[in-house]
């Protein structure tokens, strides 16, 4: 058994309950967390981060499979301004999206944002390895607006200048890379087509649109 609590720069632990069989290499933990500046965890690890997490977390583990030890998980995690509510059964992930700000998304992963906007939805994916995720989703945009100058700096074409837009998404993943299918509504431009792909380990965009301008 383990009852801790831990702060540090990178990570503050509130309160961490933790058991382990020895026997059955079986692990059981209830946390809250908190990682107050995800650009200090960046610099260890390397990649380009910014932001903070809350989380409160409730984890099985079978260490038997080193592979892919979390077994279940159900998890409820604060950040980019929204809320993730997820769950993990025997490795797949099902999330719950609300009210998340897309440009901070982008910036938490340290990238430029394409849009902006508020983000709701859900997300089914049979893992949780970042390179190489699998699974579906169905996400909705509201109030968002398209960044034109780091659309064009990353797909070199050009695209409207502050198009609102309100946005439904669905993605699929294979391999890390999103393919998405998207029906865009535009009080500046009528977006008949935005669909494409996104390579996460690459981050590369490649699209396919058409636009009626006003």
């Amino acid at each position: 058994n383990l009852n801790a609590n831990l702060k540090s720069e990178i990570l503050n632990l509130n309160s961490l309950n933790a058991t382990y069989n020895l026997t059955q290499k079986i692990a059981k933990a209830s946390t809250q967390a908190l990682m107050p500046d995800l650009a200090k965890l960046g610099n260890i690890s390397g990649a380009k981060l910014n932001g903070q997490i809350a989380i409160n977390a409730d984890l099985l583990a079978d260490l038997n499979n080193q592979k892919s030890p979390l077994k279940n998980a159900n998890l409820d995690i604060k950040a980019m301004d929204g809320v993730i509510k997820a769950t993990i059964d025997n490795g797949k992930l099902k999330a719950n999206i609300q009210n998340i700000l897309a440009q901070n998304l982008f910036l938490m992963i340290g990238q430029k944002p394409l849009l902006s906007g508020e983000l709701n939805g859900e997300l089914n994916l049979d893992s949780i390895d970042i390179a190489n995720l699998n699974g579906k989703g169905e996400i909705k945009l509201e109030n968002g607006v398209l960044n034109a100058a780091n659309l064009k700096a990353l797909t070199d074409k050009n695209f409207p200048q502050n198009t609102t837009i309100t946005a439904h998404i669905k993605p699929t993943f294979t391999n890390s890379i999103v393919n998405f299918t998207t029906t865009i509504n535009s009080n500046l431009a009528t977006i008949n087509k935005f669909d494409g792909s996104y390579d996460i380990n690459k981050n590369s965009l490649e699209a396919l649109y058409s636009a009626e301008i006003p």
